[in-house]
């Protein structure tokens, strides 16, 4: 193994470029939800799993949408993804450079209703359960 490896762990921004990084793949994201919104599909209201399925693979592995909505086409995007904190819904992996396996981020998926059961379960027995593991 090399000693000599560059090592971003005691760079004082790091977590602002991390930070930068994910809040690019949110935008490119919301801007896929709003092409959903715009084309008029009708999705099932209580299927989480087919909302996220028909943003994967008609939005999110659509290189020529990743293309049109800058940074989406420097990532590459799984579904449900499996790890031992859980299964969350999104794994995306940047491609350039692409280095490690270990190096990505996540997303979970959670369908809300503006009311504060399916809020409150989701936030409670989802998100709380997941962050905490």
């Amino acid at each position: 193994m090399n000693k000599n490896r560059l090592n971003s762990d005691k760079f004082i921004f790091k977590n602002d470029l991390y930070n930068l990084e994910f809040e690019g793949i949110l935008k490119g994201i919301i801007a896929c939800y709003r092409l959903i919104i715009d084309s008029g599909v009708k999705l099932p209201k209580n299927n989480e799993n087919k909302i996220r399925d028909h943003l994967l693979f008609n939005y999110l592995k659509n290189q020529e949408v990743k293309n049109c909505h800058i940074p989406l086409a420097d990532y590459l995007f799984d579904g449900e993804y499996y790890e031992r904190k859980g299964r969350p819904d999104i794994r995306v992996l940047g491609v350039k450079p692409f280095c490690n396996d270990n190096d990505y981020f996540l997303i979970e998926c959670k369908r809300l209703d503006g009311g504060k059961n399916l809020s409150n379960h989701y936030v409670n027995d989802g998100i709380n359960r997941y962050t905490k593991k």
